[in-house]
């Protein structure tokens, strides 16, 4: 049978096609293609003891996990942290996901940067990690979807362990254990936040790292006084600079410690309702000031008028402080 010049073409061409398979399997080996999986990652913080004592505020300014074959690194979820603003603390039990949605090749390394509220420091960890313990943990529990759980402890002290999202007997591991640096920072990495090439601030007054700490960890024992003609009320509640919620309407504690509100929301019967934002630097000159006025058996209170004409104001020993909503048009 003789070979027509088309044969070769043909021939030329599936020896091409081999080759290509051959290089992208290559290709495939070569940057672990084929160890691609589903995992999650998530930031929490935590002391090492059952009831802390402190609340080991941390503020999270960047982390991600990577591969050093990756192009991209696995980054904090953005719609998440938003529900956070980055801040995390051991009493809260939150934590920060990281954005992982499809498979993804296990980290090698680290990167966090995050500033202790409690400590009033910057801490830095860029480290390699464990890849091949990591690999073993994971494919031992590829069914319960392995989680990467990053803890950060005071001092410095993180722990990465391993965990799983939805088997509760399967007893977390510890994979490694690390000390963070201390290292620089300024204020501006605290308050300002950038979004479509603007640079937005959180807190308009606050001049110092200082003042920022005292406005997140400083407590005090306040209250929210309810007059008769407010019972109408169905829900209110405040979340505080570090974003902590609490309730006044069910199961309200007494001469508890708070943290200094940032928002105070109030829903009324008739489903009506209202935010009240608090000026960072009014409402924490306020709490200094009365603080300074001793104790008594009445704590800090905080009191409105009503829904018709919302007016917060904070008192204590009959020093009588008013203050204003940040965004109202007023």
């Amino acid at each position: 049978m003789k070979i027509t010049k088309l044969d070769y073409i043909n021939i030329l061409f599936a020896v091409i096609l081999v080759l290509l398979i051959v290089l992208s399997l290559v290709a495939r080996f070569q940057h672990k293609e084929f160890d691609k999986i589903l995992w999650n990652a998530e930031i929490y913080s935590s002391t090492e003891n059952s009831s802390p004592k402190t609340q080991n505020i941390i503020k999270v300014l960047d982390a991600f996990f990577y591969n050093t074959l990756n192009k991209y690194p696995v980054c904090l979820d953005n719609d998440f942290e938003k529900e956070t603003d980055g801040f995390i603390n051991a009493v809260s039990k939150k934590h920060i996901a990281f954005e992982i949605r499809e498979k993804q090749l296990l980290p090698d390394s680290l990167n966090l940067k995050y500033f202790s509220v409690d400590e009033r420091k910057f801490y830095s960890l860029k480290t390699i990690l464990s890849y091949e313990k990591i690999k073993n943990l994971f494919n031992n529990h590829k069914k319960e979807e392995p989680l990467l759980s990053l803890e950060v402890l005071p001092k410095g002290k993180t722990i990465l362990k391993f965990n799983t999202t939805e088997n509760e007997n399967v007893k977390s591991q510890i994979i490694e254990v690390f000390t963070a640096k201390e290292t620089t920072g300024d204020l501006d990495q605290l308050i300002c936040e950038e979004s479509f090439g603007k640079t937005y601030n959180d807190y308009e007054g606050i001049e110092s790292i200082t003042d920022f700490s005292d406005l997140l960890q400083n407590q005090y024992i306040w209250d929210i006084e309810i007059k008769k003609e407010e019972q109408d009320l169905t829900s209110l509640y405040t979340y505080s600079f570090g974003h902590e919620k609490t309730e006044f309407l069910e199961n309200n504690e007494l001469r508890k410690l708070r943290n200094i509100p940032k928002e105070i929301h109030i829903h009324w019967k008739d489903e009506n309702s209202i935010t009240y934002t608090f000026d960072p630097k009014e409402v924490l000159k306020a709490f200094r000031k009365l603080n300074m006025l001793g104790t008594t058996d009445k704590p800090i209170t905080f009191k409105f008028k009503t829904k018709n004409s919302i007016q917060f104001e904070i008192s204590k020993n009959g020093v009588v402080i008013p203050l204003k909503d940040l965004y109202s048009k007023l």
